[in-house]
């Protein structure tokens, strides 16, 4: 499991340590950036001179990746990279085949990248098996990809849902 510098573990919502909410949300993107910017050689970082605080320093964060910040795009390739390793770890747990992914930065111009940063994590973590079937051709065995409706993808899966349950009662 990664840990920050300074050898801790970060936190989540519910005080859990390590946890991979701790790594891949909203409040870690704000403890992320929160660290990066404490860093000397970040000093000059338009971020670490506004008086902002640091919820809000973390939306612009999103835009400065799309215009390729370097000090972004290493918060948010940590955040892939542990996402990956998590999503390696589930793989071996539960097989999925295919894994949807939602949020925010699905709507982003940097989401390929992203994806592309999960992917990699997901390699270094998963068993090969759950990479790729040990028979030629070979194929990919564990898919990640965007989830359809991007920031509201988890609203939409909600609502369908409902809407199956609610077909499939006897009137």
């Amino acid at each position: 499991m990664p840990r920050f510098e300074d050898g801790v573990l970060p936190i989540d919502g519910r005080g859990r340590e390590g946890c991979l909410e701790g790594w891949v949300s909203l409040m870690a993107l704000r403890r992320q950036l929160g660290k990066a910017l404490a860093k000397p050689e970040n000093a000059g970082h338009v971020l670490a001179k506004s008086d902002a605080p640091i919820a809000e320093k973390a939306f612009q964060l999103r835009d400065f990746a799309e215009q390729g910040d370097e000090l972004a795009l290493s918060i948010f390739a940590l955040q892939a990279n542990v996402l990956g390793h998590g999503l390696g770890d589930l793989a071996s747990i539960l097989d999925p085949g295919l894994v949807t992914i939602g949020g925010g930065l699905a709507e982003t111009k940097f989401r390929d990248w992203f994806l592309d940063e999960v992917r990699k994590g997901f390699v270094e973590r998963a068993m090969l098996p759950y990479q790729r079937c040990p028979l030629p051709p070979h194929p990919q065995t564990t898919i990640i990809e965007w989830a359809v409706g991007g920031d509201a993808a988890a609203a939409y899966g909600s609502a369908r849902k409902a809407m199956e349950l609610v077909l499939q009662r006897p009137h």
